[in-house]
């Protein structure tokens, strides 16, 4: 089946998408360092990142499910679906280790769109190894935890969209 969405189909699902994904997980962030509970923005201890990462799990299903009662393409909801796959495992993984969540962002992103769009979004990932740099610099991450976030998105995005795809009924 061939879907032409119209423009308004296109706004609603972009911002259900980028509120649900984005704005409220943010704002989670920003609520738990105006009041203290963080210390920065990037959450850099790891004892509390699963709080901001639950509330993107519960944001996401949330914003799935609004997702699918406007009638989003599959294509769309196995993305959000790939973004909770990729909260969840943070979370665990996040209660022995720091993997670092912006190397897992960063190809995460790329990922999605290399699925989506095509093949040629790949070569965006040759910027990982500036990423992981940076992010070593700074004192935050260890080179290994960078390149663990990297592979563990890399694998969650991919798996998740695809099983999705192969598996959902269309």
């Amino acid at each position: 089946m061939h879907m032409a969405p119209s423009w308004r189909d296109l706004l609603v699902w972009g911002a259900l998408t980028s509120l649900f994904a984005g704005v409220i997980p943010f704002l989670v962030v920003f609520l738990m360092y105006r009041r203290g509970r963080v210390a920065d923005m990037h959450v850099a201890e790891r004892g509390k990142r699963w709080i901001p990462l639950g509330a993107s799990f519960v944001s996401g299903i949330v914003g799935l499910t609004a997702l699918w009662a406007v009638g989003a393409p599959l294509e769309l909801s196995a993305l959000v679906g790939a973004y909770l796959a990729n909260a969840v495992l943070f979370m665990v993984v996040s209660c022995w280790w720091k993997a670092s969540i912006h190397a897992a962002v960063y190809v995460g992103a790329f990922t999605s769109c290399a699925l989506v769009v095509g093949p040629w979004w790949w070569s965006g990932l040759a910027g990982l190894p500036l990423v992981i740099w940076a992010r070593a610099q700074r004192g935050r991450h260890t080179v290994p935890q960078g390149v663990v976030g990297a592979a563990l998105a890399l694998a969650a995005t991919a798996g998740t969209y695809l099983s999705i795809l192969a598996c959902w009924p269309r």
